[in-house]
Order: structure tokens, then C-alpha cells, then sequence
């Protein structure tokens, strides 16, 4: 009875040793400055320096250049400058040569048609009615032969007689404000008797011929330069 005294009173004397030892290890109190973050959580991590801000985008390379800028005759700050850009890209004319436009050049009949024609998507004519004798087809067709047909099929040109077209003849601003007039279907016809009365007042109230360096003259020359110009003014 006695030795199971001292058992009980070595045990109780252990279990009261150990009892600050185990308040030293609740991790739900602070020790010191430390915060804890939570029973059995890592320890917040310290912050890192700021991610590197984003790359500068890419930029695209410097747009392609102006048509016209091939062309050394055709100065940046010219009336048909844009003009000459329009025409070259939609594919109405390429100049006379890859470094020359011929602004101040003549343009005749079949030049001003194909030109028409070519700004039309180059339709193929839906007829081979030729009603003019200096328009050929054969063995050594007139390159302008499909141009002229499909201008005549829609009522654009007339010729210069019931069977001459004239293709080698300048197209006179008259005539070419006509051409574009009738491209468009006729806007405000009053059914005038002076073929060119109506276009030429369409084509003044639209300013499809203003700005040019020469003063329109309905039977005065129509260079390349005013050609194009026209052409982008009343189609572009």
C-alpha cells in the first residue's frame, strides 16, 4: 500500500512538470511581435518585387507606299496626286512607263473607254455587234475592242459617226464628263438637245471637274492628269 502511494504521488508530480510545457506550444498565442496566421498554415509569404511591367507592343511596319511615289512626275502636293493613287491601285492605269505618269499627256477615245471599262470591274460585252469600222476584231484585234463594245451596249458613247468611233482622236473634257454622266445613268436629264448641257451641269454641281489647273472647256484637250481626276471625283 505504501509503494502504491509513492506511484501515485511520482505521477502526479510528472503530469505537474509537464503541464508549462505544453501552454508553451499553443500556436493561438502571440509570442512576441510574431501574428500567427492560423493553426497548421505555412507562414505568409513576403511580398516580392513588382512583376515586370508588360513588353511595348509590336508595331506594325510602316504602311506601303504610295502608288504615286513610283511615279516622278507626279508631285505630293498635285491636284491628282490621290487621284493617281486610286487609279493605280484599282488598276485603270499603271502610266506610261514604271517611273512616268504623262500627267500633262493626251488621252484619246479608246483611253478614256478603257479606262471607263476598267473602272467598271472590266466587263466582258454581252453582244458582238460592232457598229464602228475603225474598231477591229481578227487576227489583230484593237486592244480596246471589248472597252468600246461595252461602252456602246451602255449607252455611253455614241461613236463620232453611226460607224466611226475615232479612237485615235483626244477625248475632249465635254466628252469625257459625258462618258462619266452616262456611266451613272444620266443624273438630272432634262432631256436637253445639246449633248453636253446635262453632263457638264451634273459634273459642275457634283465638282467632279473643279480644281484642275486648266479651266473646263467643253472642246478643249483632257490630259491624263484631269482624266483620272474625273474619274476618281465621280467614282471613287
Amino acid at each position: 500500500m505504501k509503494k502504491l502511494t509513492v506511484l501515485i504521488l511520482s505521477l502526479a508530480l510528472c503530469a505537474a512538470m509537464a503541464l508549462p510545457a505544453l501552454a508553451d506550444g499553443n500556436e493561438t498565442e502571440p509570442i512576441g511581435d510574431f501574428k500567427p496566421i492560423g493553426l497548421g498554415g505555412d507562414p505568409a509569404p513576403s511580398p516580392g518585387p513588382d512583376p515586370a511591367p508588360d513588353p511595348e507592343p509590336v508595331t506594325d511596319p510602316d504602311p506601303a507606299a504610295d502608288p504615286a511615289d513610283d511615279f516622278t512626275d507626279v508631285p505630293a502636293g498635285a491636284y491628282y496626286h490621290g487621284a493617281v493613287c486610286w487609279a493605280v491601285e484599282k488598276g485603270v492605269t499603271n502610266g506610261v512607263s514604271a517611273t512616268e505618269f504623262a500627267p500633262a499627256s493626251t488621252v484619246t477615245r479608246a483611253q478614256a473607254v478603257t479606262f471607263l471599262w476598267r473602272a467598271a470591274g472590266k466587263p466582258a460585252p454581252t453582244s458582238s455587234v460592232n457598229p464602228f469600222e475603225d474598231v477591229k476584231k481578227g487576227e489583230n484585234t484593237d486592244w480596246y475592242y471589248d472597252a468600246v463594245l461595252w461602252a456602246v451596249e451602255k449607252g455611253i458613247t455614241n461613236g463620232t459617226s453611226a460607224t466611226t468611233f475615232s479612237p485615235d482622236d483626244p477625248v475632249t473634257r465635254g466628252q469625257m464628263a459625258t462618258f462619266l454622266w452616262r456611266t451613272l445613268g444620266k443624273p438630272g436629264d432634262t432631256g436637253s438637245l445639246v449633248w453636253y448641257a446635262d453632263a457638264v451641269a451634273w459634273a459642275d454641281s457634283r465638282g467632279v471637274t473643279d480644281g484642275t489647273a486648266e479651266a473646263f472647256t467643253v472642246d478643249g484637250a483632257c490630259p491624263r492628269s484631269d482624266v483620272v481626276f474625273y474619274l476618281y471625283n465621280a467614282l471613287a
